[in-house]
């Protein structure tokens, strides 16, 4: 039987992929963020996934010389194409 930890590992991950969107904040500052995606229909079981998704966004990601990161779920409403996956 496969536990949460290999389908994590032989399946989600596999398909996960990172978009860097190069947003600004005001004074024209950059402020670039990352969205990341995976193939949310390899986990068929819905709790499971929102777990899962809940779980990651809950980690602490940051870099050495950038500090420390926020996570946030989308959905977002840009302001000038009204897409969902970014602000």
């Amino acid at each position: 039987m496969l536990d949460v930890a290999d389908c994590v590992r032989d399946t989600l991950l596999r398909s996960v992929w990172i978009e860097r969107i190069d947003t600004k904040d005001s004074g024209d500052s950059a402020n670039p963020r990352y969205n990341v995606y995976a193939n949310g229909t390899l986990i068929q079981n819905d709790e499971l996934w929102m777990k899962l998704r809940r779980y990651l966004t809950d980690r602490s990601y940051q870099l050495y010389l950038q500090g420390k990161g926020t996570t946030e779920i989308s959905p977002y409403s840009c302001g000038i194409c009204h897409s969902v996956d970014h602000p």
